[in-house]
């Protein structure tokens, strides 16, 4: 199937639960082409010498429903969440075995 140049791009954005769908046609452009483009794709501080990009000429865009993308978290994000429950978990560790060691005093 050579000579197709269509593209379907999918970007996910898992921590606000997004999806952009971009269809469109690629082309890929080289050094030779056109050194101008490749040199504004270039990052200056990276020494990288760019050779070439895929250029997309966008036909249409739709932001997807939501429903089915399960949300992903940065390990940052889980810890200011977990805290406050790792606490209360070692509250009531501590709590536990304060009332075994009661249990086993009134035992004895």
């Amino acid at each position: 199937m050579s000579g197709d140049d269509r593209v379907a791009i999918i970007a996910l954005d898992f921590a606000h639960q997004r999806r952009l769908k971009i269809f469109g046609h690629a082309r890929i452009v080289t050094a030779e082409d056109d050194p101008e483009l490749l040199a504004a794709l270039s990052d200056g501080s990276y020494e990288a010498v760019v050779e070439r990009a895929v250029v997309v000429s966008v036909e249409a865009y739709d932001w997807n429903c939501p429903q089915h993308i399960t949300a992903r978290f940065t390990v940052a994000e889980l810890e200011s969440a977990l805290a406050p429950l790792r606490g209360e978990l070692a509250a009531l560790r501590a709590e536990n075995a304060r009332l075994r060691e009661q249990l086993g005093e009134a035992g004895r």
